[in-house]
Order: structure tokens, then sequence, then C-alpha cells
């Protein structure tokens, strides 16, 4: 690749991750349209068809059009490109934490938790992996599961257990005796 290559390669690379960037920072307190969120991600995708027209795609360039894909709500081309990702850089735990949660979303929970069991055996220490795990187990009915992932997850971040009277994942178990017990807070 010449000096030139790298130059437009780095530049449409930082535009695409500056789209995407533009959706997730305004999700918690501004939340984008749908058409506002794919017009963004699809800006993002033009730029990494730049690429794509000029040189080979490398694993960061499909994760960034997976997360693209997936948040535009395309989860189908999401998880595609994602796995291409993976493939080729298996140690992405973002990777398999987006992944995971486009499965979630296509109602493949056994595959989203696959995904984010590849994530954990990266990252033990990964709250927001056991947080996540935490709900897919309890969408699967697994409470004693759910309730192990979300005792881990609020040993390592605590601040997760703001989360969980709201969280809808957690409505199959949530009077399962383990899920009480787990988040009882304790005076």
């Amino acid at each position: 690749m010449t000096s030139t290559e790298r130059i437009r390669r780095k530049k449409w690379l930082r535009q695409a991750e500056g789209y995407l960037e533009l959706i997730m920072s305004f999700d918690d307190r501004w939340p984008l349209s749908p058409s506002e969120r794919t017009k963004l991600a699809d800006a993002a995708i033009e730029r990494l068809d730049c690429i794509a027209h000029e040189m080979k795609l490398q694993s960061h360039d499909l994760f960034l059009r997976g997360q693209a894909f997936r948040l535009s709500g395309r989860f189908d081309q999401a998880i595609s490109c994602l796995n291409q990702s993976l493939e080729m850089k298996s140690d992405n735990v973002p990777g398999y934490l987006a992944l995971g949660w486009c499965h979630k979303r296509t109602g493949h929970l056994d595959l989203a938790i696959d995904a984010l069991e590849s994530a954990l055996e990266l990252d033990g220490e990964g709250s927001i992996i056991h947080y996540n795990l935490a709900c897919y187990w309890s969408l699967s009915n697994q409470p004693h599961l759910a309730t192990f992932h979300l005792t881990a997850a609020l040993d390592l971040n605590p601040d997760f257990r703001e989360l969980i009277a709201n969280e809808p994942d957690f409505d199959p178990i949530r009077t399962h005796p383990e899920f009480v017990a787990a988040t009882k807070v304790v005076a």
C-alpha cells in the first residue's frame, strides 16, 4: 500500500468512526430517530465502501461496517460483517458483544450466548459481558445461570444494579428465589 493509499484509508476510517460516534453519543440523552440513525450509518458504510473499492477490507473495517448495520437495525447484515471480522481477528471482545446483541434481536439466543461465552473467554472480568449473559440466560429461562452472571456483573460493577428494575430481559425470572436473593439490597 502506498503512502497516498494509507492516507486515504485513514481518512475514510476516521470519517466512518465519526459517523458511528455521532449515533452512539446521542443515544443516552437525545436518541436519534430511526431514519437519522440509518442516514448516519449509511454515511459510515459509504466511507467504508470507499476502502473496499480500493483495497482489501481489514478486520477493523468489517467490525465498523457491522456496527453501522447494527446501529441502523439491519442485524442480518451486521452479523455477516461481524462474523467476517471475527474470522480475521478472533480476540475482539467488542465484536463478540455486538454479534451477541444482533443474534438476540434476530431471535437466536443460543448464538447470542455462544458469542458472549467467546467474549468471556477473552475477558473474564468484563462486567458488561456478564450482565448481557445474565439477560440472555434469563430470556432462555435459566435462572441459575442468569443469577450467576448477574452476581458476577454486580461484583465487578455495582452500577449495573441501577438497570435491573427496568430491564425487561429479567422479567422471565424476576420472581425466582435465586434472582430475588441476588438483587436484594442489603441495608
